[in-house]
């Protein structure tokens, strides 16, 4: 489930994806889990660094930390 996550982050390109849309495209790879499991694993990926939590439009979205690095170098 931890890399069906990161899967659909790295296809975003660099966008930041709020939490409904992260967790309709997560089940959308047919991950037999329920939103509150994966938004659980989620949790767990944004503490061990690997996912960060990042602001949009006021609210919570999601990005990997390679990804909003490269898009702050590029600036």
């Amino acid at each position: 489930m931890k890399a069906a996550i990161i899967d659909v982050l790295d296809d975003a390109d660099g966008l930041a994806l709020e939490l409904g849309e992260l967790l309709h495209l997560v089940l959308k790879r047919r991950v037999t889990a329920p939103p509150s499991e994966i938004h659980t694993q989620l949790k767990r990926l944004v503490k061990d660094g690997r996912v960060w939590l990042v602001g949009k439009d006021g609210g919570e979205a999601y990005a990997l930390p390679e990804e909003i690095l490269e898009r702050l170098e590029a600036r």
